[in-house]
C-alpha cells in the first residue's frame, strides 16, 4: 500500500519519494531566489491577435539540471515580442531530449494529430518536428530542437501513439 503511515507519523509514499524530494529542492531554489530579491518570472499585459478562432496555450516544464539548478522550458503558442506577448497560430509542443550512450531519444507531445500529419526533418544538428491536424482546425505544432551531440541521420526511427511522438537517432560516436 502506497500511503502507509510510518512509526514517526509520516506517510510512506513508496517510490515517489524522489519526485517529491526534487520538487522540494525546486521550491527551495525558488525561495532562495526570492529571498535574494530575484524574480523567477513576472509578466503582465494585453495579448494581441486574440479573436474567436485563435486560442492561447501557454505552459512551462521545470526540470532539475545537472548541477541542481532548475531548467525552465516554455511551450504553447504565446510568444514574447518587443511589443509584448502575442498569440501565434502554431503551438510549440512539450519536448524532452534524452542523450544516451548510443542514441538520442526525443519525446514530443502532439495531441490531436494523426501520425501521417507529422513531419520530422534533421538539418545538421537541428531536429525539426511539425504537424498540422486536418481533423482539428487550427491545431498546428512546430519545434526546432538543437541536438547537443552529433547524430547519424540514416538511423532516425519514429513512433507515434496516444499523442506522444518518440524519435530515436543513433549517436555518432567520436
Amino acid at each position: 500500500m502506497i500511503d502507509k503511515k510510518k512509526a514517526d507519523g509520516n506517510i510512506d509514499i513508496g517510490g515517489l519519494g524522489g519526485i517529491f524530494s526534487g520538487l522540494a529542492k525546486l521550491i527551495e531554489v525558488a525561495g532562495n531566489l526570492e529571498k535574494n530579491g530575484e524574480k523567477i518570472f513576472s509578466k503582465t499585459g494585453d495579448l494581441k491577435g486574440l479573436d474567436e478562432k485563435l486560442k492561447g496555450v501557454y505552459g512551462f516544464s521545470v526540470k532539475m539540471g545537472g548541477h541542481g539548478s532548475p531548467i525552465v522550458e516554455k511551450f504553447g503558442n504565446i510568444k514574447e515580442t518587443e511589443d509584448g506577448p502575442i498569440i501565434e497560430d502554431v503551438r510549440e509542443p512539450i519536448v524532452d531530449v534524452f542523450v544516451e550512450d548510443t542514441q538520442v531519444m526525443i519525446l514530443a507531445e502532439l495531441p490531436g494529430v494523426e501520425e501521417k500529419e507529422i513531419v520530422v526533418e534533421l538539418k545538421e544538428d537541428v531536429l525539426v518536428v511539425s504537424a498540422t491536424a486536418k481533423s482539428v482546425p487550427g491545431r498546428k505544432y512546430a519545434k526546432e530542437i538543437l541536438l547537443e551531440v552529433p547524430v547519424l541521420a540514416e538511423t532516425i526511427e519514429q513512433h507515434y501513439r496516444n499523442g506522444i511522438l518518440e524519435i530515436k537517432i543513433g549517436r555518432q560516436l567520436v
